[in-house]
């Protein structure tokens, strides 16, 4: 007699089918993870790339016209990306999406004096699908002028911030009677919290003297204050 052979027409069982899904569940959210980190790296290094090319552009345009540059370590000027692009220091500013960036106002290269010879050069973008933003927190100055009155007159300039901060410079001038009779240099702080200086003013004496300081700490953050007094 023929043997027969009892053939299992069976397909998976629950648990088989439930293990399967879950082992499927975990590679594709392995490797969602893994195209979504390739994604955000390959945008990140798309940005970084595009602002290192705007601040190149600024570095150019600034070479060509120095006397735009800020004057005091310290102080701080903005161009608008619009304003390199209409001028052919940059090629068409565009996002990933390959939408313009240069046209909005918030679109800006922010060029800081950071030393005597140096320049820090920081891009903003305001593009449809990126933006950055200044988080730059604005520290105080403060600035206090005092007058000595007496046979020798003179003035106490005091510039201070917080501890967690530094002044990188200031500057004053003196008008007598409404006139400027004199204005001082850029006076590099080297980055200290206080500095103070005595102002002779016996040779403006007598009359009407205001005295207008204007200091910037590193961050670009300026003050200035006038103060006014009669000697006599």
């Amino acid at each position: 007699m023929l043997s027969r052979k009892r053939l299992n027409n069976h397909g998976f069982t629950m648990v088989e089918l439930l293990v399967t899904i879950v082992i499927l569940g975990v590679l594709m959210g392995a490797a969602i993870g893994a195209v979504s980190w390739i994604l955000d790296d390959a945008e990140d290094n798309y940005y970084e790339t595009l602002e290192k090319n705007v601040a190149m552009g600024a570095e150019s345009y600034y070479a060509d016209h120095r006397g735009s540059l800020p004057k005091s370590v310290g102080q701080s000027r903005t161009i608008l990306i619009k304003t390199l692009v209409e001028q052919g220091y940059l090629p068409d500013v565009v996002d990933r999406s390959k939408k313009d960036c240069s046209q909005s106002e918030n679109s800006y290269v922010k060029v800081t004096k950071s030393s005597k010879s140096n320049y820090k050069y920081d891009v903003y973008l305001d593009c449809p699908s990126y933006q950055t933003t200044d988080n730059t927190v604005a520290k105080t100055v403060n600035i206090n002028v005092t007058f000595n009155a007496g046979t020798n007159p003179s003035a106490t300039i005091n510039v201070s911030t917080s501890s967690d901060n530094q002044i990188a410079s200031y500057q004053y001038y003196i008008l007598q009677n409404e006139q400027q009779v004199y204005m001082s240099e850029s006076i590099t702080v080297g980055n200290l919290s206080s500095v103070s200086r005595n102002v002779d003013l016996t040779s403006y004496a007598p009359g009407t003297i205001k005295i207008v300081v204007t200091a910037y700490d590193v961050q670009g953050t300026s003050k200035t204050v006038t103060k006014e007094q009669t000697l006599s």
